[in-house]
């Protein structure tokens, strides 16, 4: 699978004529702005433009299927693993929601850090497939590119 699929012009979370680019992993796909980096993660791929703003998707295999059923027991557990993440890195868990992201009930959290950076993230859970998106920005930034990788990620 290529590391970029193409340059398109869409209007998701920006301007009509805002250039974005496809970004693919393994099995999944997304799109970022044209201008950002793209790079190679070990479980998935991520763009960046400069030291703040980044959109990464990873994936991981769980040790059982995940059945819709679970998705009050999953949340649950997912809350914990997001506070956590907060708690380790000196930030607060500042809005969590249900989301449907690549047609699936999945998990949304937004933490915020003192460093005036915020991070959006995500669970997609499919069968024995996670899908962790992350989006980091500055806290007074718009939050489009995370818009963005939420509503365009799709399983190729």
């Amino acid at each position: 699978m290529t590391l970029l699929t193409g340059v398109i012009l869409a209007g998701c979370g920006g301007s009509a004529s805002e250039k974005l680019q496809v970004v693919s992993g393994e099995g999944f796909q997304f799109q970022a702005p044209a201008g950002w980096s793209v790079s190679r993660l070990a479980r998935g791929v991520a763009a960046a433009s400069g030291a703040v703003d980044l959109v990464q998707a990873q994936h991981f295999l769980l040790v059982k299927p995940y059945r819709p059923a679970l998705f009050a027991q999953t949340m649950r557990e997912l809350n914990g693993t997001a506070a956590r993440l907060a708690q380790q890195n000196e930030g607060h868990v500042a809005s969590s929601a249900t989301r449907r992201i690549a047609g699936r009930k999945s998990r949304y959290y937004r933490i915020d850090f003192g460093q005036g950076k915020s991070e959006e993230i995500a669970f997609v859970l499919v069968g024995k497939d996670e899908y962790y998106l992350l989006c980091r920005r500055s806290s007074d930034a718009s939050d489009a590119d995370c818009q963005r990788l939420f509503k365009t990620f799709v399983f190729d």
